[in-house]
């Protein structure tokens, strides 16, 4: 107890040093409107577009005006913000930040904002991160009397208004919350107009309806497998939620608590939007590219975009007109946009986008949608009745930094070489592994997806799904030359099979495999998989000489003779096989199926599935440890991992136990997407996509022989890279700011820590 209060006196201070420093860093940029923005909200009573800056500030464009009305203005207290929400009226805005161990919420008057005088928050919170799925704002109410946010499973009912002082101004500090327990990984939150929430829980798979007046769960209603989103219908009054594990829309009446439909869709639907005056409901299923129209008596018809999408981190994503009966849909894995009349039932535009876009969202005042992108420094507006678009602010200046939403990782061991791709650009980056220092930037394809390196030709491979090529490099060259080749529709990951230098390439878009010689790098095959099959992850066994595709929208493995280059038998697995992991020497694959939260493993002599391992979450990425033979598997939305061990002969696995892990149980986007290791040094490479960095860690074993990774160094997006304190420093030397914030925390620690020491002292 006295550590946790020595913490909370601890945290406000760090706050104003936060500030402090926050503004000293933002002052030589002041005059970028946007900077490397995090997230983008806009206001439709206002016409405002509020965007969260990587340095924490907020800019506010006025769409109607057509002009930045603020820009990069610091808010008190706001430190490494993650997350911004404005309510329906457009009075608050809420901001979350993440800062010592805790997440804070901050809520503001807009106005005060607008005007930039004294900005000070109504309403402060600080919630300990302890959080299961983590924490996040999900909706204010009508009145905007109350915040609502997911963490810890339980919905936090927060107030936007701050105890008044006899002078009516907004006392500061933090408040406290009230709190209802709902069910296991709260995801989504909505509400009708009668004081009710509905509140997704992916985990336990239900559907808690929280009675906001009592401050209960009134009910609770168990949905499908997997479930991913849901919306209140307001012509319907009805819930709807969409399953990716059971390929279906579940209908929910509310009054009842009770599922009163199950539509099956198939294709993986994810998205949710609809039509306030007819009723009709829109989903996006993204293995199959399809978009069905559900109408109120449950009838549904498709519309194929032929253009399907990776759900887990680029789903397609919707927004609905209802002024123009346009529903428009963000294809984000291929930066394409399309515009779908519902009146006339046709697509009726098609467009790209600039790359890695990350949301969409419109104004029906002005007629106009929004396209914004992740770590840009601009969004696109689009006009939606001419579809013409223009990028705000229409020239901008940008750094060319080593890493912009860094992504895969390839590594080249024999010369210590590690390269990152990056999805905001055409760059792959090189770090010398020695020094842990980037040396050079190599232009490739754009937004190159999953990069694959091939010792035995030096050349690296890199797939771009937006616009359908595979680069070649050859690294042992010293500029670093790149051939390009055209292949099918949205190549997404590299299998390269050394003994043969043939290079295998799964196609999202139309359910193939193309094979490259890698001697000629020329596509010279392609191997058809059954359709809408959504073709993802692609391993081989290159003394066996076979290639395994997982078909991610259709439940199977396709096993292919690499011999001949055809099709050698399909494995039923199960709903959304999402992972491959051949472990050649044992004969053995092993699959993680997501929507039935189990492992699969494979006899690859026989092609048949031996055992299956079920988990307590929904397994991800699968890691093989050669030292232990230990198989790690980490969980969507968890920092969890699964410990699986194999007898002697690799015939029975049996699940050691499941343990939260840093790194490699934060290898779901929290913060993590990709991960390798160089086998001869036993670093580890993480990218961090959210924050623009890599961090290496040493691959260390507990006295267990369990994973036991150690902090190294971090490598930041403009080449600075920060130390352990044990790590020996980079020939660059380490940012010189890290020093001045670490000395500045530090003092603030020591002098609130003799603080607290002299008043418990005194009370004894």
């Amino acid at each position: 107890m006295q550590y946790k209060r020595l913490a909370l006196s601890i945290v406000p201070l760090l706050f104003i040093f936060a500030s402090i420093s926050q503004n000293v860093w933002a002052a030589g940029e002041e005059n970028i409107p946007i900077k490397n923005a995090q997230q983008s909200i806009f206001e439709e009573n206002r016409s405002l577009m509020f965007i969260l800056n990587e340095d924490s500030t907020i800019s506010a464009y006025d769409a109607a005006g057509k002009n930045f009305i603020f820009i990069r203005r610091p808010l008190p207290g706001v430190q490494d913000a993650r997350q911004i929400i404005i309510g329906p009226k457009g009075s608050f805005i809420g901001i979350r930040s993440f800062i010592a161990g805790f997440t804070s919420i901050k809520i503001f008057n807009i106005d005060t904002i607008i005007s930039g005088e004294d900005i000070i928050p109504s309403a402060s919170y600080l919630i300990e991160n302890e959080d299961v799925g983590g924490v996040l704002l999900e909706k204010f109410s009508d009145d905007e009397k109350s915040l609502f946010l997911v963490a810890n499973n339980n919905v936090f009912v927060l107030s936007s208004m701050g105890d008044m002082t006899q002078n009516n101004v907004f006392q500061s500090g933090e408040k406290r919350e009230e709190k209802i327990a709902v069910g296991d990984i709260p995801i989504i939150i909505d509400m009708d107009s009668s004081g009710h929430l509905f509140i997704l829980n992916q985990k336990s798979e239900s559907v808690s309806i929280v009675d906001l007046s009592k401050k209960t769960v009134a009910a609770t209603v168990r949905v499908g497998s997997f479930p991913k989103n849901l919306i209140f219908n307001t012509a319907t009054k009805k819930i709807y939620v969409s399953h990716i594990g059971s390929d279906d829309i579940y209908v929910i009446d509310p009054q009842s608590a009770s599922v009163i439909k199950k539509i099956a869709i198939g294709g993986d639907p994810v998205s949710l939007a609809y039509d306030k005056t007819t009723g009709d409901v829109f989903t996006a299923s993204n293995s199959s590219g399809v978009i069905s129209i559900i109408s109120p008596d449950f009838q549904v018809r498709g519309v194929d975009l032929k253009s399907p999408a990776y759900l887990t981190s680029t789903p397609l994503t919707l927004w609905y007109m209802q002024r123009g009966h346009l529903l428009f849909v963000l294809n984000r894995s291929v930066a394409t946009l399309f515009a779908y009349d519902t009146a006339a039932s046709r697509i009726v535009n098609e467009q790209k986008t600039n790359l890695f876009p990350t949301n969409i969202m419109g104004s029906e005042k002005l007629n106009s949608l929004f396209v914004t992108h992740s770590n840009a420094d601009s969004f696109s507006r689009v006009d939606a009745r001419t579809f013409t678009a223009a990028q705000i602010p229409e020239h901008i200046t940008t750094d060319e930094l080593f890493f912009s939403r860094p992504q895969s990782i390839a590594i080249d061991e024999d010369r210590n070489r590690i390269f990152i791709s990056n999805l905001d650009n055409n760059i792959i980056a090189v770090i010398d592994g020695n020094t842990q220092q980037p040396i050079a930037k190599i232009r490739s394809v754009n937004a190159p997806q999953v990069i694959s390196f091939n010792p035995a030709t030096g050349k690296l491979y890199a797939t771009s799904p937006v616009d359908n090529e595979v680069a070649v490099v050859d690294t042992l060259k010293e500029d670093y030359p790149v051939k390009i080749i055209p292949v099918g529709k949205q190549p997404r990951v590299l299998y390269i099979n050394k003994v043969t230098n043939r290079i295998y390439v799964s196609h999202a878009g139309d359910s193939t495999v193309h094979v490259i010689d890698g001697a000629t790098d020329t596509d010279i095959r392609t191997i058809v998989l059954p359709a809408k099959s959504f073709p993802l992850l692609i391993q081989g066994d290159e003394a066996a000489n076979r290639v395994y595709v997982n078909l991610y929208g259709k439940g199977e493995i396709t096993v292919i003779d690499g011999t001949t280059d055809t099709i050698e038998t399909h494995i039923p697995v199960g709903q959304n096989p999402i992972w491959l992991r051949p472990i050649p020497s044992a004969h053995r694959l092993i699959v993680s199926v997501e929507g039935e939260r189990k492992i699969a493993i494979i006899d690859t002599d026989t092609n048949k599935i031996i055992q299956t391992v079920e988990l307590s979450g929904v397994p991800y990425r699968i890691f093989f440890d050669e030292r232990t033979s230990y198989i790690y598997v980490n969980f969507r939305r968890e920092n969890k991992v699964a410990i699986i061990t194999p007898d002697t002969s690799f015939s029975t696995f049996t699940l050691l136990q499941e343990i939260e892990m840093p790194y490699w149980g934060q290898t779901d986007a929290r913060p993590y997407n990709m991960a390798l290791i160089n086998s001869k040094t036993n670093f580890a490479y993480f990218t961090n996509g959210r924050d623009n960095k890599v961090v290496v860690i040493k691959d260390e074993l507990d006295d267990k022989g369990i994973k036991k990774p150690v902090y190294y160094a971090t490598i930041l997006a403009d080449g600075f890279v920060n130390f352990a304190p044990q790590a020996a420093p980079s020939s660059t030397g380490i940012n010189i700011y890290f020093y001045v914030i670490s000395g500045g925390i530090l003092l603030l620690l020591m002098m609130a820590y003799g603080a607290v020491r002299k008043r418990m002292s005194g009370s004894v």
